[in-house]
């Protein structure tokens, strides 16, 4: 399977420019082959508490119909860290839009990163449960950024999930991408 990771940058409080992104990308991986793309964490709001309190939106009415309609289109699977907002919750989501426009998995970051200035838990609440999915006859994890700081979580998806792979969707800082590498190194 040819999979496709798009490290962009995302336009803050603007989904319909970011949806525009997305596209643009799905379009160039199917182009070349891939049979999934995987996008980063936030892609449709940008990370920023503030933004996301005001713009997160539903399954049903914000950003992920346009990701399913992109998805079913360019016939091409995607992976997309959302944000979603469900009754008078707010969670940092992972999505996985099959190349039909359907949604067969899910997942909601369970670890928060709590350390001032962000302290997600002032906007997301956290999720209950981790989450994988078969593509390709491959089985693949999802985690989200501060996630990789927890072991228990791969190793629980990789012996009670048999997931062989994990997609880590990701709005890590710069300055600590080192940090970022040894943890997905140790992950793996």
């Amino acid at each position: 399977m040819k999979i496709a990771v798009a490290q962009i940058s995302c336009s803050l409080g603007d989904p319909e420019a970011n949806l525009l992104k997305v596209r643009d990308f799905s379009r160039g991986a199917k182009e070349a082959g891939a049979e999934l793309i995987v996008f980063p964490e936030m892609i449709d709001t940008g990370y920023s508490m503030q933004v996301v309190q005001t713009h997160a939106a539903s399954w049903t009415s914000g950003f992920v119909p346009g990701l399913q309609k992109t998805a079913m289109e360019l016939s091409i699977a995607i992976v997309c860290g959302v944000s979603e907002r469900a009754g008078s919750s707010i969670y940092n989501s992972q999505v996985l839009i099959d190349s039909h426009g359907n949604v067969p998995a899910k997942y909601r970051k369970t670890h928060l990163y709590a350390v001032a200035p962000v302290e997600e838990q002032t906007c997301f609440s956290p999720g209950g449960s981790f989450a994988s999915f078969e593509l390709g006859g491959l089985h693949f994890g999802f985690s989200i950024c501060y996630d990789l700081r927890f072991p228990e979580m791969y190793r629980k998806l990789a012996t009670e999930q048999n997931v062989g792979a994990f997609i880590v969707s990701s709005a890590w800082p710069f300055p600590r991408l080192e940090h970022f590498r040894t943890l997905a190194l140790a992950r793996a």
